[in-house]
This record gives structure tokens, C-alpha cells and sequence, in this order.
């Protein structure tokens, strides 16, 4: 059972693994060197090749956000995970998230309810630890010592994805979800300049993929809102 001191060191982990999920650019040799992992090279050699050949002074290249954010976890026919990229999200929370920190399942977890956006896997993983360290305060707090040591298991990743489901659903009206619900079953909206439908991209309420066709899905989380909303009534597919 943890003393203080342990329960100390433990709130120091969690808020190091914290500091590590978050979103800031790795510009140091250090900082890759920790939590760097090569994910989507081909976007850096378009990159690369782009700024090489924009070699005229007057020429200017302009750097836009995201659209859907370039997911590739799944596949489009089953909607099955991708295996290599599920490999590439292992690595990314291993090295931000220790593994003593974290359930096994829970972490698995983390990765398919991402839906292949990788701020959305860390938003998961920093709000996970945010949990856990609450939960030791208070065990602090209490002079609670008799506990078993803090660690994101299924009750805290429960209540993170009902927090994310309550602040994604806040917004929406009875045409969001129609149009959400369409979108799910064509795996495209009627119209992609629609602005309330690029209001519910940019917002990651829907993901655009692109293999060798662009086509458009829910997010996980969306999805479970969406099934206990009574707007889906199908199985998760993933």
C-alpha cells in the first residue's frame, strides 16, 4: 500500500507523462530523440519536395489546418484497424505514457477510439492522466494510504469518454444528427462545401480518410454518442 511519499511520486509521474502529452512542435535533438516516431513520411518528402522546388524569392508557400486530420487506423470496406499504424500509436504512448501507469486494454482502447487522429489519441491520454492525478490529490488529501496505486484503468477511461460524449453532444441539434447519421451510412456528406458539415470536420465530430479513394466516417466517440442517443442502433463495427 502507498504512503505519502509514494503517492507523491506517483502524482510526479502522471504529471511528467502530462507534460509529455502535450501538443508542442519536438524542434530539439532532445525531444526526439524521447518522443519522436516517424509517422506519415510521404507528407514530409511532399513537404521537403515542395519547399525545394518553391526556390524563387517572390515564391510563397501557404500552410493550411487540417480537414479531417489524415487518419489511416482503419480500413474503408470493414472499418478494421490497420495493424502498422496501431504499431506506430503503441509506440507514440509508450513514449509519452508509461506502461506502469496504464491498463494494457486501456491503452489499446485509447488507440481504436482515436480513430486514427493522433492529437485525439493524446487529447485521450492527457485528459486519462489529468483523471489519475485528481484521484491522487485527493487520495493526499484524505491521508488515504490503505489504496491500491493509482493507474488508468476502465472506471477512469469511463469517465473521460463520457466527458468528451457530454461536450460533443452539447452542440448538436436534432439536424446535426441526422446529417451525422447519413454521413455514417454513405461514408460521405450530400455536400462537402455544406458549412455546418465543415463545422462538424474541423471539429472532428466527422474524419476524413483518404486511400485510394476520400471518403468520410464518424469518430468513435461521436459514434457511441450517436448509438446511446438512439440515432444509431447498429453494433461498433471496431
Amino acid at each position: 500500500m502507498p504512503d505519502l511519499e509514494a503517492l507523491q511520486h506517483r502524482l510526479e509521474a502522471f504529471r511528467a507523462a502530462g507534460q509529455n502529452l502535450q501538443l508542442d512542435p519536438l524542434v530539439t535533438r532532445k525531444a526526439l530523440a524521447k518522443l519522436g516516431v516517424e509517422y506519415q513520411t510521404d507528407l514530409i518528402d511532399e513537404l521537403e519536395q515542395a519547399v525545394e522546388d518553391c526556390a524563387a524569392e517572390d515564391n510563397k508557400l501557404v500552410f493550411t489546418g487540417h480537414r479531417g486530420c489524415g487518419k489511416s487506423i482503419v480500413r474503408r470496406v470493414d472499418r478494421q484497424p490497420d495493424q502498422a499504424v496501431v504499431e506506430v500509436f503503441e509506440e507514440v504512448l509508450r513514449r509519452r505514457l508509461p506502461l506502469e501507469l496504464v491498463e494494457p486494454q486501456i491503452r489499446q482502447q485509447m488507440i481504436l477510439k482515436s480513430g486514427g487522429v493522433l492529437r485525439e489519441l493524446i487529447r485521450l491520454a492527457d485528459r486519462c492522466c489529468d483523471k489519475a492525478m485528481k484521484e491522487i490529490r485527493r487520495q493526499i488529501r484524505r491521508s488515504q494510504f490503505d489504496e491500491l496505486p493509482v493507474i488508468i484503468d476502465q472506471r477512469i477511461w469511463e469517465e473521460v469518454l463520457t466527458d468528451l460524449q457530454i461536450a460533443y453532444a452539447e452542440p448538436l441539434g436534432q439536424v446535426d444528427f441526422a446529417m451525422l447519421k447519413g454521413i455514417y451510412e454513405q461514408q460521405k456528406p450530400q455536400d462537402t462545401e455544406n458549412q455546418r458539415f465543415l463545422d462538424l470536420l474541423h471539429g472532428l465530430y466527422v474524419l476524413e480518410y483518404r486511400d485510394k479513394v476520400q471518403w468520410y466516417d464518424l469518430s468513435p466517440i461521436v459514434y457511441d454518442m450517436l448509438v446511446q442517443e438512439g440515432v444509431l442502433n447498429e453494433p461498433n463495427p471496431g
